[in-house]
């Protein structure tokens, strides 16, 4: 607990990985044990990994939802990114976007403490609907549409559909990626 506690008295942003992981979790479920329950009650524990490489928990983002951690996706990334997402034909590695009000330090860390993140993995961005939703608005040529055609970001075209039937509090946005001609 004591680095925990040093972590949090320099600043520092501190989660939860590979909470499904295999190795760690032998049926493969995400749960919160006795000591990370102590350490989110002390708020040294802000944010738990939902992606991690190849893998997406719901029960991760069950738990996120249910202890207000910020929801992370990560690649954990041990050999060639171009390889294991294979970036050339367009693909990308799992990200955690942080919605912060600019980009200095402050209001990246601002917004981390606030929990104002989303996962992209594959071709999903899983977050709270709170987060997700002004995403879908701002990029959507049809604002408040379940489905609509995203505007081009960075050379890539995104069909967003938002899946409902997810706990209320949260949705998840599926998107079809292919590279723009």
């Amino acid at each position: 607990m004591d680095a925990y506690r040093e972590a949090g008295s320099q600043g520092g942003f501190t989660f939860i990985n590979h909470p499904n992981w295999g190795s760690q979790r032998k049926d493969g479920i995400a749960r919160i044990e006795p000591e990370q329950l102590e350490l989110i009650e002390q708020d040294l524990i802000q944010g738990i990994e939902v992606v991690n490489d190849l893998t997406y928990s719901d029960e991760a983002l069950e738990l996120a939802l249910a202890y207000d951690l910020a929801i992370i996706g990560t690649s954990d990334i041990h050999g060639l990114v171009d390889w294991q997402y294979q970036i050339a034909q367009g693909g990308h590695r799992p990200i955690t976007v942080v919605l912060a009000k600019d980009r200095s330090v402050e209001a990246i860390q601002e917004a981390l403490v606030a929990r104002r993140t989303v996962a992209f993995y594959l071709d999903s961005i899983i977050g709270r609907e709170e987060h997700v939703r002004p995403l879908l608005d701002a990029s959507s040529r049809s604002p408040h549409l379940d489905t609509a055609e995203i505007l081009p970001l960075h050379g890539y075209r995104f069909r967003i559909t938002l899946m409902h039937g997810l706990p209320s509090s949260t949705h998840r946005l599926y998107a079809s990626t292919t590279a723009q001609t």
